[in-house]
């Protein structure tokens, strides 16, 4: 047990140290020689990217935060699997949660990072890319049609806790690297659907400010506050 424990406790920590450098901030400081938490929304993440440096700028973040989620479970799977030596004990829905919780709460950064919407399709794409490329599609449908980033990214999270509870999704074959064995009724089943359920619950709460923006009807557009800078992005332009 104390072994379970310290183990998980070391994955955890290393993970939310890889997490805590938020990529927002050091691109930020880096190529535009400012930090994004001072410009737009304040917020150290990909939308808040896009508004500063158009649509192919955010994406770019948002790719490089949710793939940082995946490498790290992934590194953490293969210890897992390959090391032993009390690897085998580690909880790889812990790790990808560190990896987000450092990316909202970042240490080197004074605790101030993003809202985690990136990060939290990184923990479903290592839960299971089928349902992350789910998630996709329905972020960018409810995207196209509602024109709110803030909506439509709390709507997903909410679905992808759906999502957990159904057996063949949570541990079926399309089950990836947090596949939690063949009996389905163990508590390590549960495990995923309890930190989804967890990550959903800050997700949304760290989108308390655009809920206040979205009942008054003064949350940004996608199409004004991001395609605008993108003259050439037709694809979501009605």
């Amino acid at each position: 047990m104390e072994n379970i424990i310290g183990f998980n406790i070391l994955a955890f920590l290393i993970a939310y140290l890889i997490g805590a450098l938020n990529t927002s901030i050091i691109v930020s400081k880096r190529m535009l020689k400012e930090d994004i938490r001072q410009s737009g929304s304040g917020n150290a993440g990909a939308t808040n990217m896009a508004r500063k440096t158009g649509f192919g700028g955010g994406m770019l973040i948002a790719f490089i935060d949710w793939t940082k989620v995946v490498f790290t479970a992934l590194i953490f799977w293969i210890l897992k699997e390959k090391a032993g030596h009390g690897f085998e004990t580690i909880y790889i829905q812990l790790v990808a949660f560190g990896v987000l919780v450092g990316h909202i709460w970042p240490i080197f950064f004074k605790f101030k990072g993003g809202k985690g919407v990136s990060a939290f399709l990184g923990f479903v794409m290592s839960w299971n890319i089928i349902v992350g490329i789910i998630i996709i599609i329905i972020f960018w449908v409810i995207v196209y049609f509602v024109d709110k980033i803030s909506f439509a990214s709390m709507a997903c999270t909410f679905i992808v806790v759906i999502f957990t509870f159904i057996p063949w999704f949570n541990n079926g074959l399309l089950t990836t690297i947090m596949k939690s064995g063949s009996d389905i009724s163990s508590m390590q089943y549960w495990l995923t659907p309890m930190f989804a359920t967890l990550v959903s619950i800050i997700v949304i709460s760290k989108h308390h400010q655009n809920i206040g923006r979205l009942l008054r009807k003064e949350e940004s557009s996608f199409r004004q506050s991001i395609l605008k800078k993108e003259p050439g992005c037709k694809l979501f332009k009605k």
